[in-house]
């Protein structure tokens, strides 16, 4: 599932990057592997949810992070 979703995405990336000239490899290279191992982490925990609860509940959570994330950003 992840890897076709991926696949979808890179079809309409590297055309895009390859018309305006953006290098393949970013220019910030800390923040890109941040985001990778905080995406990684993200895809790993939402498939352990899915072992341990209802894949409604899952995806419920999952949709909901953007309001904890604002919540919390206000927060602090």
């Amino acid at each position: 599932m992840v890897f076709f979703r991926s696949l979808g995405s890179l079809f309409f990336t590297i055309p895009f990057l390859l018309k305006n000239k953006i290098s393949l490899k970013g220019n910030k290279k800390t923040l890109l592997v941040a985001r990778s191992v905080f995406g990684l982490i993200s895809m790993t925990l939402f498939f352990l949810s899915l072992k341990y609860i209802a894949m409604g509940a899952a995806v419920s959570l999952r949709y909901i992070a953007p309001v904890f994330a604002a919540f919390l950003l206000y927060i602090f």
